[in-house]
């Protein structure tokens, strides 16, 4: 109502003013336009609510995703297409980025996240509560010149390409992507996947350069290898931590009912000093390192 109000003023205004004052005419629409303008502004700079991850890893949901970007820091792999996450994933990956990029003048190539509404994703058993991101490793050539991947590439012992060629696992730049993640100051990694043969170079090569104890011995804790899933010899798959505030979120892993009543029953056929041992290991499927079971990725 109040903007038919204006509309009429004005176009009296007009009226009274005549064609031989273009400024007033202007202005006129101008003031005339802008209750409605003023309100889509509103509507679109309405803020995003925080996010929310609900459930397990594999077998979760999420509210509010935060939209992973490419910019000069970070590149997302070709055929990749779930780029949203938690505010904390979103932002531990940029900020890991940025780092790369102002000390190793390199780009972060991410692939799969999760979905915009969480949920099972294809060819993924986890990345379904928004606290999972796929991560390509850094490469180099035979002579030392970064190499930039549109796609996954396995190393094996001593960083040398599963498949052979001249692409060589950058150790030292994967290590430096390694402790970004576990310095972080907002997000809390949990589990870091990739092969042993990766962990142990990366471990080697943080001693080497006398890296922070207490970073190289969070490093040994999160990375692992997952038993029953891929070796992660192609990329880093990054886990964190339920973020604060979020009371749906659920640590650790959904354990199938079948395996469930599997790990019961073999409970019950054992002595009872090892019930509580084997029951834990087989029905929960703690995310531990490489002598403990490990999580579906």
């Amino acid at each position: 109502m109040r903007a038919r109000l204006l509309i009429l003023a004005n176009s009296l205004l007009l009226t009274f003013v005549g064609a031989s004052s273009p400024a007033w005419a202007t202005v006129a629409r101008a003031r005339a336009a802008t209750p409605a303008h003023a309100s889509r502004v509103r509507r679109a700079a309405r803020p995003r609510p925080p996010s929310t991850s609900l459930g397990y890893a594999n077998g979760g949901r999420l509210q509010n995703a935060a939209r992973l970007e490419s910019d000069e820091t970070i590149r997302l792999m070709p055929g990749r297409h779930l780029h949203y996450g938690t505010d904390e994933m979103v932002g531990l990956i940029r900020r890991a980025g940025r780092i790369l990029l102002r000390r190793h003048r390199v780009a972060l190539s991410v692939g799969d996240v999760s979905r915009a509404s969480g949920g099972p994703a294809l060819h993924h058993a986890s990345h379904q509560s928004g606290r999972d991101a796929d991560l390509s490793f850094f490469v180099v050539d035979a002579h030392g010149r970064s190499v930039q991947l549109n796609d996954y590439v396995g190393f094996g012992r001593g960083g040398r390409a599963i498949a052979g060629g001249e692409m060589r696992f950058d150790t030292r730049r994967n290590w430096a992507l390694v402790d970004a993640l576990l310095t972080d100051p907002a997000a809390h990694v949990e589990h870091i996947f990739v092969s042993n043969a990766l962990r142990a170079l990366l471990l080697e090569h943080a001693r080497a350069i006398h890296a922070d104890a207490n970073v190289i011995a969070r490093a040994a804790e999160a990375m692992h290898q997952p038993q029953g899933a891929s070796a992660h010899a192609n990329h880093f798959h990054v886990r964190i931590g339920c973020p604060s505030g979020d009371a749906g979120c659920l640590e650790g892993v959904r354990v199938p009912p079948r395996r469930r009543r599997h790990a019961r029953a073999l409970a019950r056929n054992e002595p009872r000093e090892r019930h509580g041992r084997h029951a834990t290991e087989r029905a929960h499927a703690a995310e531990r390192p490489r002598a403990q079971r490990a999580p579906p990725r």
